[in-house]
């Protein structure tokens, strides 16, 4: 997969949880302390600097309440 189509990627996943973290009334500080993310790691991520693992992504999902895929398709 080419760096654009991977970054497109990234960028529709951070803008997704930000969404979703908006609908539940959450913020980022709520992720970090429900699963023990590193608020610097969740950060980077969610600002496209670094990529997300899929462990990541699970457990963000778990602390969201949504499943992975819903993460992929918000909000369908």
């Amino acid at each position: 997969m080419r760096k654009c189509q991977i970054m497109k990627y990234q960028t529709l996943i951070a803008e997704n949880i930000r969404k979703i973290l908006v609908a539940k009334g959450m913020d980022q500080v709520d992720l970090v302390d429900e699963e023990f993310i590193k608020e610097s790691v969740l950060s980077k991520t969610l600002n496209c600097k670094r990529k997300m693992s899929v462990d990541e992504l699970s457990v963000i999902a778990r602390a969201l309440g949504v499943r992975e895929i819903d993460i992929l398709t918000w909000p369908d």
